[in-house]
């Protein structure tokens, strides 16, 4: 034995300068069994994570053989026969997918030994660090070690095996799933076992960590971080137990994790404790994707009518059983996939889905849906509206319930009075500027909300602008009216007023006023393209100012005369004038008005036009001329009025000629222009009468043409005549 011992210390350091510190200790235990004659054959298990590992396993087992009082007695290094197996990822979950994300590795050191008997027996004992960084409920797991140790009692109490376990726990637990494992141990003496929850020892550190020979005992328990204990591995959340009699542990990890726990078998005969076997392992706590995934689609549309369309989003179901939740009927319930439903009156439902139902991984979810009769409200845009006197109103229409259940909240978008309604049905709204506007109405029911959105145009009125300068004139006075409105594309009624009394209905009009000031008027309908009307007044006041009109009209005797006798009498029958001139067209002229009679000589032979211009204070003015010839040898004396009454005075209207005349004629006119009496003579004249009757009181107008027969010039003269009576 010595020599196996000193070979097997120099292949360790040979070794040794190949080894590094591991992480990768995820759990082990050591037993032993008798095979007579003080030998032991010397069991250790130990465990690796295959993932998070950063070494392989220890090429040498260094095993350290302690007495009772603690002292190293003895030393092995059992070789390692590179015999590692995987341990199956056994799931005791048939309805949840194995993870691929977890790795155990086991390995069985085996050496026998002969250890003779001593008082208080042996201690066996291997220690090894590290365990892995990322477990969770250890304080620094990366430099804690693990120490695994089993005693061979004094003989005195018999020669002993010791228990040693059947089965290695899953590798991994899923995280809020039960979890139960046989942890069972067989004793080959058929002694008294008893199981517990236990501290895992600590062992080594990051600076030995291959101690040879191990630390002596005794050993420290690992530490745990807060919360965490030997009995409550997984936190206080997570019950956690073991049952004394049978080792069977049970509990629900609900956290994802590494975790480390350990559990001690005491090994008991004739009521003495022989020995413990303290395991530790590592159980790894994952989220396990179920192989079947039950679920329901979340309800996407709300008051829709009291037909429900379902939506499962499940996977790996072949059978569906859905319970629509109508808790007063029994045939409330469907077999398809996605099937629809009609509930008899409206509410809140759970329904329940089952899928593969009586499989024994069958899997059931529930969701809650909210059932209301169909809210489709429509908001329909009101015609359009004129600016003045606009007034719009709204209602909903569609599937609704009503005001009691339905609340209503609007807004009427800008310049809008009033701005905003909860009535379900407003009215009397009404716009102060024209163009589009936006209404929105937000309608709540049954916890369904609609939002509806019109447009609303108000459009402008009609417009017109009429402007007119006034205006003077003398009578008679005509005025052209004429539109002068700005009003495009405008349809246009007129009514204009005189201020006289007349009126007019036309667009443009001419008007004769008599003397006076009037005030004149135009009202326009005026309709634009929208259809649009307004009445507009424009109000002209003193627009037209009329003056009268003067009348001139003068008289000269005679017409015709000589340088014999070259004195003219001017008289003058104008009216009206407060201003007038008489030009007696010889160079001369007096400003006078109303005179009775005027006498002017002409100092030479010819004919003068003498005028008489009549002007008012305003612009209006007349003038009346009158022709005189001054000859040189005859003379013509011609009266301005004569009076037909029979009273044998005045009774004749006859021109007075003197010298000698050929080819005389004397041609008397009315107003009109019709002759009424006419002679050759120079003696004759017209008594006022025409076709045997008296003519009427009137200016008649006569002419007279002669030759002088000395010259043989011709004269023609005319002049004026009132008959009077």
């Amino acid at each position: 034995m010595k020599a196996l011992k000193t070979i097997l210390a120099f292949v360790f350091f040979l070794l040794l300068m190949f080894e590094s510190k591991a992480t990768h200790i995820v759990g082990g235990e050591i037993y032993y069994t008798s095979q007579g004659n003080n030998n032991y054959l010397i069991t250790l298990k130990l465990y690796r994570d295959c993932i998070n590992g950063q070494a392989p396993y220890d090429t040498l087992a260094a095993i350290g053989i302690f007495n009772s009082s603690n002292t190293l007695v003895d030393s092995i290094l059992i070789p390692y026969q590179f015999n590692s197996i995987n341990v199956p990822s056994v799931l005791n979950y048939p309805c949840v997918k194995s993870t691929s994300n977890v790795c155990v590795e086991e390995a069985i050191y085996t050496a026998t030994i002969n250890l003779p008997p001593i008082a208080g027996g042996y201690n066996i004992v291997y220690q090894r660090c590290c365990r892995n960084n990322t477990i969770s409920n250890l304080s620094s797991p990366g430099s804690t070690g693990a120490t695994y140790q089993i005693t061979i009692p004094d003989t005195s109490l018999g020669i002993n095996s010791s228990a040693y376990y059947n089965s290695f726990p899953p590798i991994y637990l899923c995280a809020g799933k039960p979890f139960s494992f046989d942890h069972e141990a067989t004793d080959p003496d058929g002694d008294s076992l008893a199981y517990e929850l236990c501290n895992p020892f600590d062992g080594a550190n990051s600076y030995t960590p291959m101690p040879q020979p191990p630390f002596n005992p005794p050993y420290s328990s690992v530490s745990y971080v807060g919360g965490y204990s030997a009995i409550k591995p997984f936190g206080a959340s997570s019950a956690f137990s073991i049952n004394p009699q049978t080792g069977l542990i049970a509990g629900t990890p609900n956290n994802t994790g590494q975790y480390v726990i350990a559990v001690c078998v005491k090994e008991y005969r004739n009521g003495n404790l022989l020995c413990i076997n303290k395991r530790d392992f590592q159980f790894n706590v994952v989220s396990c994707a179920p192989t079947k995934v039950i679920s329901i689609q979340a309800q996407q549309t709300f008051c829709s009518g009291l037909t429900i369309n379902f939506f499962s989003t499940s996977t790996n179901i072949t059978k569906y059983h859905w319970d629509f939740g109508d808790v007063n009927l029994t045939n409330d319930t469907s077999h398809f996939v996605n099937p629809s439903y009609t509930y008899n009156n409206p509410g809140t439902y759970t329904v329940t889905l089952t899928g593969d139902q009586f499989d024994s991984c069958s899997v059931t979810t529930k969701k809650t849906f909210k059932v209301y009769p169909l809210f489709s409200p429509t908001l329909t845009a009101p015609a359009p509206q004129c600016l003045t006197g606009n007034s719009f109103g709204f209602s909903i229409a569609g599937p609704v319930q009503g005001a009691p259940t339905t609340d209503y909240s609007w807004n009427f978008g800008t310049s809008a009075t009033p701005a905003s309604s909860t009535a379900d049905s407003p009215g009397g709204v009404s716009y102060s500027s024209t163009g589009n506007k936006i209404v929105k109405v937000t309608l709540s029911e049954n916890g369904c909300t609609k939002v509806l959105t019109k447009t609303v145009t108000i459009n402008p009125m009609a417009t017109a602008d009429f402007k007119m300068k006034k205006l003077k004139g003398c009578a008679p006075f005509t005025v052209n009216f004429v539109d002068t409105t700005n009003a495009s594309g405008n349809i246009l009624n007129y009514h204009w007023n005189f201020g006289d009394g007349d009126s007019s209905q036309l667009s443009s009009v001419a008007h004769t006023y008599v003397p006076g000031i009037y005030n004149a008027s135009l009202q326009i309908l005026a309709t634009n393209n929208f259809g649009c009307n307004k009445v507009f007044d424009f109000k002209l006041d003193s627009l037209i100012t009329v003056f009268k009109m003067p009348t001139a009209s003068v008289t000269a005797t005679p017409l015709f005369t000589n340088m014999v006798e070259p004195d003219i009498t001017f008289t003058d029958l104008s009216s009206n004038g407060t201003n007038c001139l008489l030009d007696f067209g010889d160079g001369t002229s007096i400003n006078v008005c109303d005179f009775l009679s005027e006498k002017h000589s002409y100092t030479e032979a010819g004919i003068y036009r003498a005028r008489q211009i009549v002007m008012t204070d305003s612009i209006c003015s007349d003038t009346s001329d009158v022709t005189i010839e001054v000859d040189s040898d005859y003379v013509l004396y011609v009266p301005n009025a004569f009076t037909p009454n029979n009273n044998g005075q005045n009774e004749v209207f006859a021109p007075k000629i003197s010298g000698v005349v050929n080819n005389y004629i004397f041609r008397i006119f009315d107003r009109w222009g019709n002759k009424v009496f006419e002679t050759t003579n120079t003696t004759d004249g017209w008594n006022g009468y025409y076709n045997n009757r008296l003519c009427q009181i009137d200016t008649y107008i006569y002419k007279i043409d002669f030759n002088n027969a000395l010259t043989n010039k011709s004269k023609t003269v005319m002049g004026c005549v009132s008959l009077l009576r």
